[in-house]
C-alpha cells in the first residue's frame, strides 16, 4: 500500500503535463478538462486491471505516445466541424478511447498477445523517438508561446528569458536524479519550476515567462458521458465519427496492449511469476472503455510507476487500489494548487520527460554505424535498422503518430518477410556421396559413385511461403542444370502456406519440362502439409508416388531410377550362373560345386527370414527380390536400418564373429528369392575345395572393405557439410 500512495505522490505532476497537451488544440480554456481527464484515466487505469488480477500490479495512467494520438484526434475534430465541435469533441474522444478497450479485449480474446509483443525493435525504436521528438515541439510551442511552427519564425524579447528558465530547471531534476534517483523528478520539478518562476518574476522586472495554468474551478469532468448533449446526438454522422476515429483507436489499443505486455514481461522475470496474457489484456480493455465513458484519457501502464512502486514495497494488488484512491485525493485538492503551476514549468517536464524516453538502443545502433563497428555484414543489419527507424520517426514528427504507427505496421511486415525471404535450403547432398541405405552389388555402387551427382537430397529448413519459394525456386532450377533426380526432405520445415504449395505445384511443372524428377521426403499426403499441397493441386505435377515418409526411402528410389536408365545388368535369377559379388573369379564349374552347398529359399512379401537373436548359421546372398534389415523400436513396430537388393550378400558376420542375429530380416517384395550357405556347409566347402572357400572369403573382404569405405566417405561428406 505505501507503495502506491508513494507513487501518487510523487509522479501525479506528470499527469498535470499530459493532460494539458491533451487538450492543448482546444486551447488555453480546456486544460482543466485535460487534467481531469488525466487523473481519472491514472484512477481507473489502475483500479479495475486490479480487480481482474491478470498479472502483477498495474500502475496505469496517461503515456506519452498515446496521449499524442489522443490530441491529434481531438485537432482534427476541432478543425474539421466548427459548428458541431462542442458537440463532436466529447463524442469522438469517448467513441475513440471506449473502441481502444474494446479492440484491447478482442487482442486478448483472440490470443494476439504474443503477436504484438515480438513487434521488430527498430520499428519501436523509430517510433519511441518520434514520440520524444513531438514531446518536445510540443514544449516548444508552450515555451514561445505559440499555438503552431509558424510561430518560431518571429523573435520574442522574453524567449531568452524562458530558455534560461528551462534550462536551468531541466539542470536541477537532472542533477537531483544524480544525486537522488529515488525522489522522483516530475514532482520535485514541478515544486522547483513555481519557486524558481515566483522568483524571476519578482526579482527580474518586466520579464515574461508566460501564463500559469488556469485553475482548476469545478472537478466536474466537461468530457465523457456527462458532457455529451443528448439532444443533438441524433444529428451526428456516426459512420463519419467511427472513419474517424478508427485508426486512432486501433493505434491506442495497440500501444496499451503492447506497453502492458512488456511491463507484464519484465514483472515475470523480477519475480519469477508468470502473467496471463489474456486476463491482462481484458482488464486493460476494461479500464479504457470505462475511461472512455467516464471521459479519461486513454490509460497503460507505467514502466516509471511500476519501478517507484517495487522500491517501496508495493508488490501487492493493495497498492494499485491505494495509488487509485491517493490520485483521487490529490486531485480534490487540486483546486487550490493548479493556479500556481506555470506553463512553461510544464514544458520543461515535458522536455524532460521526452529526453528519458529516447531509446538507448538506438543509440547504440547509430555509435556502432559511426565507429564502423563489425564485419560488412554487420553494418549493413546496422544501416537498415537506422533506416526503419528514421523513417518511423520522420513520420511521427511530420505528420503524426497515427500514421507513424501504420507506417510501423507496414515495415513490421515488410521486416517479417524480408527476414524469411530467404534461402530455405539447409544442405545440398549429391548422390555421388550421400547414399541410402540400400545394400546393392558392388556395380551399382561404383557406378552411383560416378554418376550419382545427377541425384541430389535437398534438406529444407524454415517456414515456406511466397518469399522463400520464389528462392527455393531459383536454387531447384540451378540443381536441375546437372541433376536429374531432386529430392526435397521436407523434415524441418515449419510452415507451408498456400503461395508456399503453389510454389513447389510450379518447380514441379518446371522441372517435368526438362525430364527432372522431382520427389517430396518427409510429408504424407494426409499430414497438414500434404493436405495443402494437395488442395493446390500440385499432386498433378508431383504424383503421390514420388511422396516419401522418409528422406532414405526417396533417395533409394532415386538411386533405383538412376540405374535402371543407366540399363546396367540385372543380376536377376534367371538361371544359376549368375554374376554375383560374391562369386568374383569363380568359373562356371566352380559356381556349379559352389551352388551343391547351398539351399533356395523364396519367400512372399512379410516372410520373416530370420529374428533378433536367432543363431546366426547361415549367410545368404539376395537373387531376387528385397530384403529389409529392421530392428524394433518402443512403443511397437520396426524401423528399417538396411534394404538389400538382388546380387548382395549378408548375414555372414553372425558366422564369423559366433554370435546370433542384431536384427529381424524381412521379405518386402512379392517374390524373394534366395540362396542358403549354412554355417556347417561353409566349414565343408573349406574342407572339401578350399580354393573356392578362398575365393569367397577373399570376396567377402573386399564387399566388408567398400562397405566401410563408403561409410568413411559418407561420414565425412555429413561432416563437411554439416560446416558450411
Amino acid at each position: 500500500m505505501n507503495g502506491g500512495l508513494f507513487v501518487a505522490l510523487g509522479l501525479f505532476a506528470s499527469d498535470i503535463g499530459y493532460g494539458y497537451i491533451a487538450y492543448a488544440p482546444l486551447g488555453h480554456d480546456y486544460a482543466n478538462t485535460g487534467i481531469i481527464a488525466a487523473f481519472l484515466a491514472s484512477m481507473l487505469g489502475s483500479l479495475i486491471p486490479a480487480f481482474i488480477r491478470g498479472s502483477a500490479p498495474m500502475f496505469g495512467g496517461p503515456r506519452p505516445a498515446q496521449t499524442l494520438i489522443f490530441a491529434a484526434l481531438l485537432g482534427t475534430v476541432a478543425a474539421s466541424s466548427s459548428q458541431n465541435s462542442a458537440l463532436l469533441v466529447p463524442v469522438a474522444a469517448m467513441a475513440c478511447v471506449s473502441l481502444a478497450g474494446m479492440i484491447q479485449i478482442a487482442f486478448g480474446l483472440l490470443g494476439l498477445g504474443r503477436i504484438i509483443r515480438f513487434t521488430p525493435v527498430p520499428v519501436l525504436a523509430g517510433f519511441t523517438n518520434g514520440v520524444a521528438l513531438s514531446m518536445i515541439l510540443s514544449a516548444l510551442l508552450i515555451i514561445l508561446d505559440a499555438e503552431n511552427a509558424s510561430a518560431w519564425l518571429t523573435f520574442d524579447s522574453n524567449i531568452p528569458a524562458r530558455l534560461a528558465f528551462v534550462a536551468l530547471l531541466l539542470l536541477w531534476m537532472f542533477w537531483l536524479y544524480r544525486r537522488m534517483p529515488s525522489v522522483h523528478w516530475s514532482l520535485t520539478g514541478r515544486l522547483f519550476g513555481a519557486g524558481l518562476h515566483a522568483g524571476l518574476m519578482s526579482w527580474v522586472p518586466g520579464v515574461s515567462l508566460g501564463e500559469m495554468l488556469p485553475p482548476l474551478t469545478s472537478l466536474q469532468p466537461a468530457s465523457g458521458i456527462t458532457a455529451l448533449n443528448m439532444h443533438g446526438l441524433p444529428a451526428i454522422d456516426w459512420i463519419a465519427v467511427l472513419k474517424l476515429v478508427i485508426a486512432p483507436a486501433l493505434s491506442l489499443a495497440t500501444l496499451n496492449s503492447l506497453e502492458a505486455l512488456v511491463i507484464a514481461n519484465k514483472q515475470d522475470n523480477n519475480d519469477n511469476s508468470r502473467h496471463d496474457d489474456k486476463r491482462m489484456l481484458l482488464g486493460q480493455g476494461l479500464a479504457n472503455i470505462a475511461c472512455g465513458v467516464l471521459g479519461a484519457l486513454p490509460s497503460a501502464p507505467s514502466n516509471s510507476r511500476q519501478l517507484v512502486a517495487k522500491q517501496m514495497g508495493g508488490d501487492g494488488w493493495s497498492a494499485s487500489i491505494a495509488f487509485a484512491v491517493a490520485m483521487l485525493v490529490v486531485l480534490l485538492v487540486m483546486p487550490a494548487l493548479s493556479g500556481y503551476i506555470p506553463k512553461i514549468a510544464v514544458a520543461a517536464l515535458l522536455i524532460y520527460m521526452a529526453l528519458s524516453i529516447f531509446d538507448p538502443w538506438a543509440k547504440n545502433q547509430i555509435q556502432a554505424w559511426w565507429r564502423r563497428e563489425g564485419d560488412a555484414g554487420f553494418r549493413h543489419q546496422l544501416r537498415s535498422n537506422i533506416a526503419v527507424m528514421l523513417v518511423v520517426m520522420s513520420i511521427a514528427v511530420l505528420t503524426n503518430l497515427v500514421a507513424a504507427m501504420a507506417t510501423g505496421v507496414l515495415l513490421s511486415m515488410v521486416l517479417f518477410v524480408r527476414m524469411n525471404s530467404r534461402s530455405i535450403v539447409a544442405r545440398v547432398y549429391f548422390g555421388e556421396k550421400r547414399h541410402s541405405t540400400v545394400m546393392r552389388p558392388l556395380a551399382h555402387v561404383e557406378f552411383l559413385k560416378s554418376q550419382g551427382k545427377r541425384i541430389a537430397l535437398v534438406e529444407l529448413f524454415g517456414p515456406l511461403f511466397f518469399g522463400s519459394g520464389e528462392i527455393l525456386m531459383d536454387e531447384v532450377e540451378a540443381l536441375a542444370k546437372h541433376a536429374r533426380h531432386i529430392v526435397l526432405d521436407f523434415r524441418q520445415i515449419g510452415t507451408i502456406d498456400a503461395s508456399g504449395a503453389g510454389t513447389l505445384q510450379r518447380i514441379a511443372k518446371r522441372l517435368r519440362q526438362r525430364n527432372v524428377r522431382l520427389a517430396l521426403a518427409s510429408i504424407s499426403p494426409g499430414g497438414s502439409h500434404g493436405r495443402l499441397i494437395i488442395e493446390s493441386n500440385a499432386q498433378s505435377a508431383i504424383p503421390l508416388d514420388q511422396w516419401f515418409d522418409d528422406p532414405d526411402i526417396a533417395l533409394a528410389a532415386a538411386e533405383d531410377a538412376l540405374i535402371e536408365e543407366s540399363r546396367i545388368g540385372d543380376t536377376a535369377s534367371t538361371g544359376r550362373t549368375l554374376k554375383l559379388d560374391a562369386l568374383v573369379g569363380l568359373d562356371d564349374a566352380q559356381i556349379g560345386t559352389f551352388l551343391d552347398y547351398t539351399d533356395e529359399v523364396v519367400l512372399a512379401n512379410g516372410d520373416v527370414l530370420f529374428r533378433r537373436d536367432d543363431p546366426g548359421d547361415a549367410m545368404y546372398i539376395l537373387l531376387a527380390g528385397q530384403i529389409e534389415i529392421r530392428v524394433p523400436v518402443k512403443g511397437g513396430g520396426s524401423r528399417r536400418l538396411i534394404a538389400l537388393r538382388a546380387g548382395t550378400l549378408f548375414g555372414e558376420m553372425a558366422i564369423l564373429r559366433g554370435a546370433p542375429r542384431s536384427a529381424d530380416a524381412v521379405a518386402t517384395a512379392g517374390h524373394t528369392e534366395l540362396l542358403r550357405l549354412a554355417q556347417e556347409a561353409l566349414w565343408r566347402l573349406h574342407r572339401e575345395h578350399p580354393d573356392i572357400a578362398l575365393s569367397l572369403m577373399r570376396n567377402i573382404g573386399v564387399q566388408l572393405a567398400a562397405r566401410l569405405a563408403s561409410s568413411t566417405e559418407a561420414l565425412r561428406y555429413a561432416l563437411v557439410s554439416s560446416r558450411e
